[in-house]
């Protein structure tokens, strides 16, 4: 009985410690690092100084992304929909990026996001980011409704490992030869073993991927005869957006059956 009044004793002092202290956990201390930074920014939709029209998302796996979507303008002049991926970090406080992928040549892609920002303040009452470019200009990152009715977050099914969790499941997805339609099965294990199956032109045999910041590596794709691929990918629900890692279109859209 004393031995356990003595232990619960203990255990209340490290408690009341852990509380003058304020924090018992190193990464609460004021900084920008990046597991702070980590878990303010990704799940949201981020607007650069308020532009609606090119949406940021920083997701678990390091990958960020910049899409706008095309329209018409009231002139009947239409632009396409251009995307940018790249990668995210933060180091001395300052959200760093570097984009690999866009939908324009001779394009600087890594002014998107001016390449890095210092952050100086993450706001706790309004999602927005505060920051300073490298030539002193201020801009602010705001995550807010476009309209009303949206939404200004999203689910991030990844997660920053050798085999990205958003990839596992059964998928499926149509390609084309010469004689017409064949619908591929994807099937993707936790450890990054990969089945493809397709009855139809007798294909059934297993790879392995490999994914980094965004990016899946497969030792064969589809097919025993086809080489190796890589594509950058993004999971929205049961659908999984395979992207051209030169131009940044669309390459395959998979969709979840199980």
């Amino acid at each position: 009985m004393k031995k356990t009044f003595r232990m619960m004793l203990l255990l209340a002092m490290t408690m009341a410690a852990c509380v003058s202290m304020g924090s018992c956990s190193s990464d609460d201390d004021g900084t920008f690092s990046e597991k702070r930074v980590e878990e303010y920014v990704t799940g949201y939709k981020w607007y650069l100084d308020n532009n609606k029209r090119s949406e940021f998302r920083f997701y678990r796996n390091r990958l960020v992304t910049c899409m706008s979507s095309g329209g018409v303008t009231s002139g009947s002049l239409t632009w396409a929909e251009s995307n940018f991926f790249g990668k995210w970090s933060v180091t001395d406080g300052k959200l760093i990026t570097t984009f690999t992928s866009g939908a324009y040549e001779g394009f600087d892609w890594n002014s998107i996001l001016y390449g890095s920002l210092t952050i100086t303040e993450l706001r706790s009452n309004f999602k927005s980011i505060e920051a300073t470019a490298p030539n002193g200009d201020a801009h602010e990152l705001s995550s807010y409704m476009v309209s009303y009715g949206t939404s200004n977050d999203f689910v991030d099914y990844t997660d920053n490992s050798d085999h990205d969790g958003a990839l596992v499941g059964t998928w499926q997805a149509t390609g084309y030869n010469n004689e017409g339609s064949v619908l591929f099965t994807m099937t993707v294990s936790k450890k990054g073993k990969v089945r493809y199956t397709a009855p139809s032109i007798d294909v059934d045999f297993t790879s392995i991927c490999a994914t980094k910041n965004g990016h899946v590596s497969f030792n064969e794709y589809l097919t025993p005869d086809m080489r190796s691929y890589s594509f950058i990918y993004i999971r929205e629900k049961d659908k999984m957006m395979f992207y051209n890692e030169g131009n940044a279109q669309t390459a395959w859209v998979w969709k979840k059956v199980k």
